[in-house]
């Protein structure tokens, strides 16, 4: 998609991104976090993505596609945090596929910015099993104003 020009940046992040950096837990989706190329139709942004996939034989079920039997979703970024994270996203190879990821520190501010109840545990993983560089993390904090949620993330 990224050399056909549908998508400019891209990085794998959610839940699947953090099972590359601490013990795994169940997940049902891979979450691609895109800065789309061209204009979306407002009402219906995911139309440029269905317009490729969907001639690969690969159809939409809600805002996910079926690719090679996984959900896959493409979330064009919601924020400063999310497009700062595909920026400076890590090169990743598993099995010959060559993915851009979030860095865990970056999978972390996602999960405090988020702040379920699950994200928190989850990034209590990555504190607890030494995962992230505490530095960068706490640059993160501080530039992305996530202060609060750090507060309750280490009370947690």
């Amino acid at each position: 998609m990224q050399a056909d020009g549908v998508i400019d940046i891209y990085a794998l992040g959610g839940a699947m991104a953090a099972n590359l950096y601490i013990d795994s837990f169940p997940t049902i989706d891979f979450d691609f976090f895109v800065s789309v190329s061209g204009a979306s139709p407002a009402l219906d942004p995911l139309r440029p993505r269905i317009n490729y996939l969907e001639p690969l034989g690969y159809k939409p079920k809600g805002v996910e596609f079926e690719i090679e039997g996984e959900l896959v979703q493409f979330i064009p970024f919601p924020d400063k945090l999310s497009e700062d994270a595909a920026n400076n996203a890590r090169i990743l190879e598993i099995d010959d596929v060559t993915f851009r990821a979030f860095a865990p520190e970056y999978v972390v501010a996602v999960m405090l910015k988020t702040g379920r109840l699950k994200d928190f545990a989850r990034a209590k993983m990555f504190v607890d099993q030494g995962t992230v560089d505490m530095d960068t993390l706490q640059e993160l904090i501080e530039r992305f104003e996530l202060k609060e949620q750090w507060q309750k993330l280490i009370q947690f």
